[in-house]
């Protein structure tokens, strides 16, 4: 029950929600939590990237090339950026989300590139990056237009990470190289949540014949 305790922000979206008249207003209270808190998960990547010694040298937008979801990273053949962590070419897709991925990159070019995870192989690797400029992350714009279920965003596990059963289907090859704290990951997925519930609530992208709430 809500009698007698402060609401939740998913409650209140859940309740402006309810009524059209209340659009406005449960997109000011999305974007008043949105704006809190991606400054405060920016600032914690940074320090923990700073911390751990894990990026040397900035990443700009200038160091890759981007075609939809995957980018190539223009020093290195052997190296690919993905703005997903999980599912790749099975997860739904909204229709625009190539031309809203293209469209941020030329009005962002000098957006930082963040590394999240690597998945290291033999003779090639992916890195799963947040791209970020100031308070905007594109991989966050994403999600709250619709482009892609909130899953996507989370990082692939790593070998500790994994239960009995697949860590005998990967083997002791499989290696994935966390770049940023858990706390400062933490953060972040639960931001990507918020954003998520932005898309079901005004109904956007793959999100658009979703009538209600999740329970």
């Amino acid at each position: 029950m809500w009698f007698g305790r402060r609401l939740t922000t998913t409650e209140w979206l859940k309740i402006a929600a309810m009524d059209d008249k209340f659009v406005k207003l449960k997109n000011y209270i999305y974007e008043l939590y949105y704006m809190k808190s991606i400054y405060f998960v920016l600032f914690s990547m940074f320090l923990s990237l700073s911390g751990c010694g894990q990026q040397k040298k900035d990443i700009t937008l200038k160091d890759v090339r981007f075609t939809s979801i995957f980018g190539e990273d223009l020093t290195d053949k052997n190296h690919v950026y993905s703005l997903l962590g999980m599912g790749y070419f099975r997860t739904p897709k909204s229709k625009n989300s190539d031309s809203l991925i293209s469209k941020w990159m030329a009005d962002h070019p000098n957006a930082r590139i963040i590394p999240v995870s690597t998945l290291v192989e033999s003779h090639e690797s992916q890195t799963y990056c947040l791209v970020v400029y100031k308070q905007d992350t594109l991989n966050c714009y994403l999600i709250k237009n619709g482009c892609f279920p909130g899953g996507t965003m989370e990082r692939p596990q790593t070998f500790k990470e994994l239960s009995k059963k697949q860590k005998d289907i990967y083997g002791d090859e499989y290696k994935i190289i966390v770049h940023i704290s858990s706390d400062a990951y933490a953060l972040y997925i639960n931001q990507i949540k918020h954003a998520e519930e932005y898309a079901k609530i005004n109904k956007l992208g793959v999100w658009q014949k979703v009538q209600e709430f999740e329970e």
